[in-house]
């Protein structure tokens, strides 16, 4: 870097950062097998998930006590869940990282693109989603001091409950676990601006509060499902610009991203920002404790009682699985055993 001016240096600076960031989601389990078109295809999945569940409860010819849950109810009782997740981490002492709770919420969305909400509920896969994401994101927290935390009188029945389901997400997650978030980014975009467009330093505060409410925002929508977080965090930098008088899709984006792409793909660049800020402005907040209640009803009628730790159901399954391990760890020993007399055997000849 010797020979570059100041401001040249942190171009440099801020240009190698954004794009290591990029490369390193382009490259990345999430962008290869969990990184979809659109809404739609995401509505598709979930849609697909709910249909094979309540095929499967007709072909049992289980009658209706209730209505059934729909796929918008079950959306909405899992953001609930996603709210409490953001309550439960904020009672951690020292603060645990926006990148950790970023994590654990993009685990959660994941996880009920595989699994119906009728076989797991979101209390039990939530708070194996913070602890899983604690360890991934190295927010180093013991089980005990974990369990500190969560509000709930019987620390030992939780505790059994958080091992068991942490296990649980990582195979429905395919053990792809490491998530890219638009954090990274935006402090590169963040040294860019402030070196670019000197106007925007006596703002900086304003937009980093911006940039964060917007963030707050995205965590709800699917947008960390379908568009890169480097595209998400020049998505939070604009519209915090704009909110904060400074017209960044100007001054910025055209002077210094358009002239390294080709005008098709800056319009189709901008579009997709527009997409994700339109998706920001239609992140859907926290249903109220009735309607909560309501839906869970729902959930508890027909919920699958094998995957449920409070049933009968589950506690036997668990009792067959445990024999079955048991049964096959007693035949290895009689297996090593034999083949360590029959070595013993051999060396006596």
């Amino acid at each position: 870097l010797i020979g570059y001016g100041s401001s040249s240096l942190w171009t440099v600076v801020k240009s190698y950062h954004f794009r290591k960031v990029s490369k390193m989601y382009h490259t990345s389990t999430q962008r290869k097998y969990w990184t979809f078109r659109d809404e739609k295809e995401i509505s598709q999945r979930k849609n697909a998930l709910y249909a094979d569940f309540f095929k499967e409860l007709e072909d049992k010819n289980t009658s209706r006590i209730v209505e059934l849950p729909t796929v918008e109810e079950l959306d909405q009782l899992c953001i609930f869940y996603e709210f409490e997740l953001l309550d439960l981490c904020k009672r951690f002492d020292p603060p645990m990282p926006i990148t950790t709770i970023a994590t654990a919420i993009v685990y959660m969305k994941r996880f009920y693109l595989v699994n119906s909400m009728m076989d797991y509920h979101p209390c039990d896969i939530m708070l194996a989603c913070v602890y899983l994401a604690t360890k991934v994101d190295e927010y180093n927290i013991s089980i005990d001091k974990f369990l500190t935390m969560v509000p709930e009188k019987d620390k030992e029945r939780a505790k059994s409950r958080i091992l068991g389901f942490e296990l649980l997400v990582m195979e429905k997650l395919k053990f792809h676990l490491t998530i890219h978030c638009p954090y990274r980014p935006v402090e590169g975009l963040l040294i860019g601006i402030r070196t670019i467009i000197p106007e925007s330093v006596s703002k900086i505060d304003e937009l980093k509060s911006n940039i964060n409410n917007f963030l707050a925002k995205v965590l709800h929508s699917q947008a960390l499902l379908i568009y890169p977080p480097s595209q998400i965090a020049l998505a939070a930098m604009i519209e915090a610009g704009q909110n904060a008088g400074l017209d960044l899709l100007e001054q910025y984006l055209k002077q210094h991203v358009m002239r390294d792409i080709s005008a098709d793909k800056y319009i189709q660049l901008v579009k997709k920002l527009k997409d994700i800020q339109d998706m920001c402005h239609r992140s859907p907040s926290r249903i109220n404790l009735n309607k909560k209640a309501k839906i869970e009803e729902k959930v508890r009628i027909y919920r699958n009682e094998n995957h449920n730790p409070d049933s009968h159901a589950y506690k036997r399954l668990r009792d067959e699985e445990e024999k079955i391990f048991e049964q096959r760890q007693a035949e290895k020993r009689t297996r090593l055993a034999r083949d360590k007399k029959q070595r013993e055997s051999k060396l006596l000849r």
